[in-house]
């Protein structure tokens, strides 16, 4: 099972969250997640993914960057897919309590191996 940690680095500050195995996960529609914790083992387990996002006003990400690589090209594009395609992000408001969009945001990925 594999387990990320994302942490958040939002107007100077750093948010943690892990992402927790469900007890029935849906099947998935993506191929297996073998590639994904082989090249973790490969990498390290711990290694991480640093990467700038810009977010839209209803909170999905896009024009993701690595800033920071693991080590391995392969983690570093798999962020970039989740932080766009699986991440959900409570959009950014204005001073009149609108939602705008956020740049520059940066995403730590942390890569590690659940038991």
């Amino acid at each position: 099972m594999v387990s990320i940690n994302l942490l958040f680095g939002i107007a100077g500050s750093i948010v943690s969250f892990t992402q927790s195995p469900l007890t029935a996960p849906p099947v998935p529609a993506k191929p297996s997640e073998a590639p994904l914790v082989g090249e973790i083992r490969k990498t390290g387990t711990g290694s991480s993914t640093l990467v700038r996002v810009n977010i839209d006003n209803k909170g999905k990400a896009f024009d993701c960057t690595v800033v920071e690589a693991s080590g391995s090209t392969f983690l570093d594009e798999k962020a970039c897919e989740i932080v766009t395609n699986t991440a959900k992000f409570r959009p950014s408001t204005n001073s009149k309590g609108e939602t705008v969009p956020a740049y520059g945001t940066k995403i730590r990925i942390r890569w590690n191996i659940g038991e």
